[in-house]
């Protein structure tokens, strides 16, 4: 009950509170809404559900670099039994300041479970890029709170981006990621390499997921390798 609680009054000062503030901005300050049907459900290399899944999100800039996004995952293919329903919604609030070409970010990430016994997992995490080229990015997340807490996750990236033209775009990828678990036995955890393509509002993406260590991604969470995605963006 707590979780729903929390969960409700994040979402009503979304629609009532976030719309007030971005009224004293700029007409140009801009959010949009995004749609994304995938062929699984794959975070950090675990696989959270291996059927369908539609992810809806919000993204809605405040003011002074500060913005606001709530996500979340619908299961669309359900085992036998269960109920089609959204099992995971997160909220997350951001600051993000440019300079120079390096791009900094601190943000908090609420990680809702509605309908499930598990406690909200909460964590902060610091993200630093470089416009370049070839663009090298970094993450760094620390687990306050949850199933995740005092756990570390680290992951450093490469991104490729080149424009055919205006409205049709080709991009290509790669992350490696590294765990600090609280219970100990970090280490590389899991890579990634993708390949994308965006033509207006719509973008598709197939992921290549591997692993490096069989003792931080088990068999059973490890049930993924190729994932697939399809997102329709709406900007407001």
């Amino acid at each position: 009950m707590r979780i729903m609680r929390n969960w409700g009054l994040s979402v009503v000062w979304v629609i009532c509170v976030a719309p007030a503030v971005m009224g004293e901005e700029e007409s140009s300050v801009r959010g949009s809404f995004n749609v994304e049907l995938a062929s699984a459900y794959v975070f950090r290399g675990v696989t959270v559900n291996d059927r369908p899944v539609g992810q809806p999100s919000l993204q809605l800039p405040l003011f002074s670099g500060f913005s606001l996004s709530v996500w979340g995952n619908f299961d669309l293919d359900r085992k036998e039994g269960s109920e089609q329903q959204f099992s995971e919604v997160d909220i997350s609030g951001a600051y993000d300041v440019t300079w120079d070409g390096v791009d900094l970010a601190v943000s908090y990430t609420e990680y809702l479970y509605p309908g499930a016994e598990t406690p909200a997992d909460r964590e902060i995490m610091l993200s630093l890029s470089y416009a370049l080229p070839v663009q090298p990015s970094f993450r760094f997340a620390y687990g306050v709170d949850g199933g995740i807490q005092n756990d570390f996750y680290l992951e450093g990236g490469l991104e490729y981006q080149r424009a055919i033209r205006e409205d049709l775009s080709f991009g290509l990828g790669a992350l490696v990621a590294y765990d600090v678990p609280d219970g100990g036995g970090s280490g590389f955890r899991h890579y990634e390499c993708r390949g994308s393509a965006e033509y207006s509002f719509i973008s598709a993406c197939l992921s290549y997921i591997g692993r490096w260590n069989s003792d931080l991604l088990t068999d059973e969470a490890y049930r993924k390798k190729w994932l697939f995605s399809l997102a329709f963006t709406f900007p407001f």
